[in-house]
């Protein structure tokens, strides 16, 4: 193996430790697979805890490199036709390099069956910077061009923060990348913190908080936020026979990855999108409405028709039969609290 190290790497006697130390790895590596798969032959018999404490996988030797790799194969193999069990037994196996063994674990079962089992997983934030990122990795290593794309030369920290202090909504990140900010929101009072969510021009999520003892703008403030108590916030969620078709083909057209909270496809903070299915019955071509109010007990008190639900919201309908959800917004106690 030391035949194919550069020439100025070490003398004869570090090649010959070199190739002493790899024949050795390559024993402890073929032992433990032979653990792996007298395990993997008893079937249901065997027990995977057992399996990875007998690998060194956990315990004194978590993370060693030859223990997680076949940990990693063990567990893509016990689970190949049920790869959502063996990617969640490496993350919560106690005591195991979860993190590890879990990317590698779903490396070797992406490599198997590609990708469609992690649909109810894909909800994950810079999904399509992710998969492009996969892309560009294997392009480059068949030869098919750089990873990284020229980018534009480095800035400070100091002249970054100045840029996001200012209140503009584009410029250039520290190492050169582009950047756009999404949103702004007020986490906190006396001293001020805002959180900025910045968008990079290759689709990468950023999520800055900056403290400061001066009061921002509140009318620049681009979350709701910095909106007055007397105003409603509206949002609106629109019908879709398929809401996973329609979350790829919006982030192919924005760019970004988009995410499903709890059924809700969120475009941004004013526009969603919710699955009502595809039969003839349930597909309904109509629009339901949000309005988030400053006073929600007030507005139903002057709107007998108004329902209120456990949940604290209350639903009504408007002229057209479209139904109406009423939400209260939540406002900021004193200080202190």
């Amino acid at each position: 193996v030391s035949a194919y190290l550069p020439a100025a790497w070490g003398d004869s006697s570090r090649r010959s430790w070199f190739d002493s130390t790899w024949d050795a790895t390559l024993d402890e590596a073929k032992d433990l697979l032979g653990v792996a798969r007298r395990s993997l032959n008893r079937g249901s018999m065997s027990n995977v805890s057992d399996t990875l404490r007998e690998l060194g996988a956990v315990g004194k030797f978590s993370g060693s490199g030859t223990n997680s790799v076949v940990a990693a194969i063990y567990l893509a193999s016990r689970s190949g036709t049920r790869p959502v069990s063996g990617l969640l037994q490496a993350a919560f196996e106690p005591d195991l390099d979860t993190d590890t063994v879990a990317s590698m674990t779903g490396a070797v079962l992406g490599a198997i069956h590609g990708m469609h089992w992690l649909e109810s997983m894909r909800d994950v934030q810079d999904m399509a910077y992710i998969a492009d990122l996969a892309v560009r990795l294997t392009t480059q290593a068949s030869g098919g061009g750089f990873l990284e794309e020229p980018l534009a030369p480095p800035s400070s920290p100091r002249a970054f923060y100045k840029q996001i202090d200012a209140g503009g909504l584009v410029g250039r990140f520290v190492d050169g990348r582009e950047y756009r900010v999404q949103d702004r929101e007020l986490l906190a009072q006396d001293p001020w913190v805002l959180r900025f969510r910045l968008e990079l021009s290759d689709g990468q999520t950023l999520v800055v908080d900056r403290v400061t003892r001066t009061s921002p703008d509140g009318e620049s403030l681009l979350s709701s936020g910095g909106t007055e108590d007397r105003d409603a916030v509206a949002s609106v969620v629109l019908p879709t026979r398929d809401i996973e078709t329609t979350r790829r083909f919006y982030e192919r057209l924005v760019g970004r990855s988009l995410r499903v909270n709890d059924g809700t496809l969120h475009l941004n903070e004013r526009l969603g999108f919710i699955e009502v299915g595809g039969h003839r019955n349930s597909w309904v071509p109509d629009a339901q409405v949000t309005v988030s109010l400053a006073d929600l007990k007030s507005v139903l008190l002057i709107m007998p028709s108004a329902r209120a639900r456990p949940d604290g919201t209350a639903t009504v309908n408007d002229p057209d039969g479209r139904l109406v959800i009423l939400t209260e917004r939540l406002r900021d106690g004193p200080a202190g609290k």
